[in-house]
């Protein structure tokens, strides 16, 4: 035929709606709202919807100094601004400062350091 010995694969919009009703479903199973998922036009993307993986630990700042605590992943789906979130997101002064304040608190010593534990940091 003309199509050089190859056969030309059409999908009709009954065939495309039908398809994209078993993709809604699946993934309405394992979304976090089916109301987020919305078909748009072809040349229109959905909005990423992201989480962070695993078990996340929010460490804050107290009023006398940092704490933590749990927290769901979808408590990540909104950052609040604050005038220090510049420098508590600085490795040298922010994220080894808080863990270096928790590793004294777990090890009961207010002379651990990284360094003398064989830690290059």
């Amino acid at each position: 035929g003309s199509d050089g010995g190859k056969s030309i694969f059409r999908i009709d919009d009954a065939d495309v709606s039908k398809i994209m009703s078993y993709v809604k479903r699946g993934l309405g199973n394992v979304a976090t709202s089916t109301s987020q998922i919305e078909t748009k036009g072809d040349d229109q993307r959905l909005e990423p919807i992201l989480y962070p993986p695993g078990r996340c630990i929010h460490l804050y700042r107290d009023g006398i100094g940092i704490s933590g605590s749990y927290v769901p992943c979808t408590f990540f789906n909104e950052i609040d601004v604050a005038r220090t979130m510049f420098d508590d997101h600085l490795i040298s002064s922010g994220y080894r400062r808080i863990f270096l304040a928790m590793m004294r608190d777990f090890h009961k010593d207010d002379h651990f350091s990284f360094s003398s534990k064989g830690f290059n940091y």
